[in-house]
């Protein structure tokens, strides 16, 4: 919906210009397809970032990197 928005779609293209990234490299990043790249995903749903299910995770977790989306 965002990236339909020529103000937006202006401001992406500075972004991906000011930090040298491929044309429509921020475009293809936010397609869902993409998530299936990724292998081992470990999904909590929760409606509060501060959930006692996610702190316990990430406390009794050993990797270094965590992926939080809106939804």
């Amino acid at each position: 919906m965002y990236l339909k928005d020529k103000n937006i779609l202006y401001f992406v293209e500075q972004v991906e210009e000011f930090f040298n990234f491929q044309k429509n490299f921020i475009k293809e990043m936010y397609k869902f397809d993409n998530i299936k790249k990724f292998k081992n995903l470990i999904y909590i749903k929760d409606k509060r970032i501060n959930s006692h299910k996610l702190i316990k995770f990430i406390l009794e977790d050993k990797k270094q990197f965590y992926l939080n989306t809106g939804k």
